[in-house]
């Protein structure tokens, strides 16, 4: 027993060589260690023999991440491990190696050094380290328009997609912003939109002489140009009548399991599958009413009295839904939100990694949506006529935490 659970800490334990970061590795004398480390998402080997080209996509697979701390490259080292050095390629050679493959990814950053070495013929030796960073501003694409990211011991070559998603995550292009396609007022909600500029102007204390039209602008949710108001995706998610038709992802499905796991086929254990639309808020609001309907109460009897507790804290699951909304990747326009509910936990689903030098071991606010987050805050829920008489004259923050601006 004692040496089966010795083998498993071996499995699950990372060595020592997979736990150092780039900075160590590009600066150690210690050339045995940096030889022998394991090829991952921060460190790769070269031959002296590799062609500019390919360390050009190094440089930018390291520089889109997804390890916001780069990465290194050793060149010297052949694909089985050999350790043949540089010395033996030439001056030329050598100053193309140190350049890194710059001429084809100009927008790469990186500093090399040599470390010296006994090559694998027991003769003196050096090796050449690039340190490659991270570029947190923009996508780090080669000359040919074509970008790469780190996948395990790989750099993979990006689709068009997904170079436009690191674009909008690193702030380079400004999705939010952009021009939809909806046609101003037609597509939109006259009396939401007019109701949400009252409250703009009282906060501001602006005149009645400013346009609805001229609030939107200078809320960052379209431009004004010649009389004329251009919506863009915030202002299409916030105010239109069907945002769909520009996001067709912009949705939630609600499906509650039988039992603790998701299961397919004949053994489909799905009893309630629910598609939640309508504008950000709206979805917010439904899906918190849906799932709220479907959690249960546990009675506990403590010190003579009968107290109910909710299957779980509205707190914690209306956060989750807020910012599955709020915080999703809207290009990634067909995909929807997942909320799945099973017997013993809750999953909440939405398109979008991590933005850019956020990880799990550094995780901090930082908003993909920042203009949808900051509207939103500034919508009340008497807004909506289909609301409830009840529920109307109530104001509606979806950030309970967060004063409204």
């Amino acid at each position: 027993m004692d040496q089966q659970l010795s083998l498993l800490e071996l499995l699950e334990r990372p060595t020592v060589e997979a736990l150092a970061k780039p900075d160590f590795l590009f600066t150690t004398n210690d050339w045995k260690f940096v030889i022998s480390h394991p090829e991952n998402t921060r460190f790769e080997r070269k031959s002296a023999k590799v062609a500019p080209g390919r360390l050009a996509e190094c440089l930018s697979a390291f520089g889109n991440g997804p390890a916001v701390e780069g990465g290194i490259v050793v060149i010297g080292i052949e694909n089985d491990g050999t350790l043949a050095g540089c010395s033996s390629v030439g001056p030329e050679k050598i100053q193309q190696l140190e350049f890194m493959g710059r001429d084809h990814c100009p927008t790469g950053r990186f500093v090399t050094n040599r470390l010296e070495v006994i090559n694998s013929k027991g003769k003196p030796d050096f090796i050449i380290r690039g340190r490659m960073y991270f570029v947190e501003e923009r996508l780090v694409e080669l000359t040919d328009g074509t970008a790469f990211c780190r996948e395990s011991d790989k750099s993979r070559k990006l689709t068009e997609a997904e170079k436009q998603e690191i674009r909008i995550n690193k702030g380079e292009r400004a999705f939010e912003l952009e021009i939809c396609p909806l046609q101003y007022p037609d597509d939109f909600r006259p009396k939401l939109i007019a109701d949400f500029a009252v409250r703009i102007r009282a906060a501001r204390d602006g005149s009645a002489d400013i346009s609805n039209e001229e609030i939107l602008a200078s809320m960052r949710l379209g431009k004004l140009a010649d009389g004329k108001f251009a919506p863009n995706n915030v202002c299409a998610l916030i105010f239109a009548q069907d945002p769909r038709q520009v996001f067709p992802g912009a949705y939630v499905r609600f499906l509650r399991y039988n039992g603790t796991q998701e299961k397919t086929g004949n053994e489909y254990n799905v009893i309630k599958d629910r598609v939640i639309e309508g504008s950000t808020l709206e979805i917010i609001r439904d899906t918190s009413s849906v799932l709220e309907a479907n959690l249960r109460e546990f009675t506990e009897f403590r010190s003579g009295k009968f107290y109910q507790t909710p299957e779980y804290p509205r707190d914690a699951w209306y956060e989750l839904i807020v910012n599955a909304c709020v915080h999703r990747s809207y290009h990634a326009k067909t995909q929807p939100i997942f909320v799945k509910m099973f017997d013993d936990h809750l999953v909440v689903e939405n398109p979008g990694g991590f933005m850019p030098s956020v990880t799990p071991e550094n995780f901090f606010h930082k908003p993909r949506n920042p203009f949808l987050m900051g509207t939103s805050k500034n919508i009340p829920l008497w807004c909506d006529d289909r609301r409830s008489s009840s529920q109307r004259g109530r104001s509606f923050n979806p950030w309970p935490f967060i004063e409204a601006a």
